[in-house]
């Protein structure tokens, strides 16, 4: 596995870029989230590379978690085109499986791309209120980073 991993870390186009989105999922609802995500990507043509399920266990010691019971998580891995057309449909079609976990009972977690809506955020996080005011509270000058609450 090393050389397709290093190739993967070391690939660079100014054209198209390969992209994580993962998705958490309560485990009796994995079968309804799959075939929700078949259709979105037959639908838009998604250039799927991998798509890799582990389990989690819930996390109820974090404000911020994605797993608020056991679940699995769906990690897509996908090659995308950089140009404004093919983001603005990514942006799209990413917030359908966000719904789709939503509507699960799921959550979403998005390193690269920030395409969730707001509301989609506090649905996925709903204890983000909490958290915004203990970080205020002991980073009132945003030293450790910087969020905005619209």
């Amino acid at each position: 596995m090393e050389k397709p991993v290093r190739f993967a870390a070391d690939y660079s186009s100014q054209y198209n870029a390969d992209w994580l989105q993962e998705y958490f999922i309560p485990i009796n609802q994995l079968q309804p989230f799959i075939e929700s995500l078949k259709n979105i990507v037959l639908k838009n043509n998604i250039n799927l590379l991998n798509l890799t399920v582990r389990y989690v266990p819930a996390e109820k010691n974090s404000l911020l978690s994605y797993a608020q019971q056991n679940c699995f998580a769906v990690v897509l891995y996908f090659n995308q085109a950089l140009s404004k057309e093919e983001i603005d449909k990514a942006g799209s079609w990413t917030r359908e499986l966000i719904n789709s976990s939503l509507s699960l009972g799921g959550s979403y977690y998005l390193p690269y791309q920030l395409f969730a809506t707001q509301d989609q955020f506090r649905k996925s996080y709903p204890s983000y209120k909490e958290f915004l005011n203990l970080k205020n509270k002991y980073d009132p000058n945003n030293l450790l980073f910087f969020i905005v609450d619209k």
